[in-house]
């Protein structure tokens, strides 16, 4: 799916970056990094969502922690990936599947752990 360029917001420690379809069917994913988390964090803000009322699932190869939740929103699911890696926190949330919204956490991940490439 084509989308936009995305619409970011700072807080402290947490950029936020929202994409949108470009062709007006309301899906959306918005990307989280919180560059200032560790293990306690990680564990707080799961409890959190289980306050909620989310059921996580556990996410198993997928940085040094990962779990997952769904639910349906209207005509849509909507799906979350929250991974942590070192002292990064990475939520990925949209309209799409599990596998979907994981893929983009994944790719996501990936390139955050990659270094910029010098052309010298």
């Amino acid at each position: 799916m084509s989308m936009t360029f995305p619409e970011t917001l700072t807080h402290g420690s947490a950029t936020e970056c929202v994409y949108r379809a470009k062709q007006g069917t309301g899906a959306a994913v918005l990307i989280r990094f919180d560059t200032h988390s560790d293990a306690s964090t990680f564990v707080k803000s799961a409890q959190i969502f289980e306050r909620r009322g989310m059921a996580l699932g556990r996410i198993t190869s997928l940085g040094d922690q990962a779990y997952y939740f769904d639910g349906g929103s209207g005509k849509s699911t909507i799906a979350t990936v929250v991974v942590r890696k070192g002292p990064l926190q990475l939520l990925v949330t949209g309209s799409g599947t599990v596998d979907q919204i994981g893929a983009i956490a994944r790719y996501t991940l990936n390139v955050y752990e990659t270094p910029p490439s010098s052309t010298g």
